[in-house]
This record gives C-alpha cells, structure tokens and sequence, in this order.
C-alpha cells in the first residue's frame, strides 16, 4: 500500500465497548454456569448447579490497551483485585492496577482474559503449569494466543474450570473444543451489536473524509 501510495485506515475505537460488555456477561456465565443450566432446561431438566461469585476473586487482563482498559472499568464495582501483563507498560501500576510479569500474574490469578494484540502464543503449555488451579480463560483477542492442545490437558486434569472463546486459529471453528461442555464459544462476534457496527460505519466514512482532505 506503501509503495503505490494507499492510504490505510481502521476503526479502532467503535469495538470497544461491544467487545468488555461482551468479555463481561462471558466471565459471569461461566462463574455461574449458566450456559449448562439453560441447556438442561431446554431438554426438559431442572438441574440446579452451585456456581462462584465474581466478588473477591483476582482478575488477569492480559493486553491493557482500549478493549482491556475498558474490561478494567467494568470489573471495577465488583470488588475485586486486578492484575496487568503487557509488555509494552515498564511500571509497578497503572490506573492504581498492578502490573507484574506474567509467570507470577498466572499462579495468582483465578480468572484470565485476554486483549492483546498480535499473533504470538502466550499461553502455552509452560504457561498453563504456572496457572493456579480451578482458574477460568477468556480469549476475545486472536485465536493463536492460547494453545489449544494444551488448553484442553488443562480442560481435562481440571487444572482450568472453564473457558471461553470468541477467536479461533481457524475460521469457521469445527474442533475438539465443541466437545467440552465447560467451554463457551462464539463464531467471533466481539463487535456484533448493532451500536458498534453502526459506529464502525460511521468511523470509515469520517475516515473517508479526512483522506480526502489530505489530497
């Protein structure tokens, strides 16, 4: 695009609210498993299931960047205590948050979600002997930042309670995952509410506009 002299722009900012409140109502439905719950009630069971309350848990946002910021904001209220990894912050806090390394983030963290950018892994399976136990991931980011191999050893030993997924490796997602009932997964709809797309709309077109004026 460079070389032919094309202009290049995105609409960064109108996915972010869609995105946390999205990242929200997942760690809630699966803290209280509602997703099983409606499944049973559907097929005629009433199953009741005891759950864990969002309160008092410590919450790993991995990526602190628009979408994590925002996910930061929402988790607030619920009286929490939050950790930061991004490799792009060098100090202790931010926004009176802690920021700490990722080996020690992991061991002490009961809910891990996942906003940064990029394509490398970060959660592998020398990341997922470091999680604490009993511990739930949310991916909302890119698909190849956990590893999915070891991603379902930790399904399985019950080293990880739950997951979440809204990104995947590959596109439509057929895999091993849909067999796991502790996992929730969604076709990739971060940005899917009818505000942000309209937003996004608006954004390219004002992004339209200014490239014009620049001629």
């Amino acid at each position: 695009a460079n070389k032919y002299g094309i202009k290049i722009f995105s609409t960064p900012f109108a996915p972010t609210t869609a995105v946390a409140e999205l990242t929200l109502g997942a760690i809630i439905s699966l803290l209280r498993m509602i997703p099983l719950m409606d499944k049973d009630m559907h097929e005629g069971k009433w199953s009741k299931k005891i759950g864990t309350q969002l309160e008092g848990k410590t919450v790993l946002i991995i990526g602190f960047g628009r979408i994590g910021r925002k996910v930061a904001s929402l988790l607030k209220p619920f009286n929490i205590r939050l950790l930061v990894v991004d490799t792009k912050i060098h100090n202790k806090e931010i926004d009176g948050i802690e920021v700490l390394s990722l080996d020690k983030a992991l061991s002490e963290t009961d809910i891990i979600t996942l906003h940064a950018s990029g394509e490398q892994e970060i959660i592998g399976k020398n990341e997922f002997r470091l999680i604490k136990k009993g511990a739930f991931i949310l991916n909302v980011a890119r698909g190849q930042l956990i590893d999915e191999k070891s991603l379902i050893d930790a399904l399985e030993s019950g080293k990880v309670k739950g997951a979440w997924l809204d990104t995947f490796g590959i596109e439509p997602y057929t895999g091993p995952l849909t067999k796991y009932s502790q996992v929730i997964l969604t076709p990739h709809i971060g940005s899917y509410t009818s505000e942000c797309r309209k937003s996004m709309e608006i954004e390219a077109v004002n992004n339209l506009l200014s490239a014009f004026k620049e001629l």
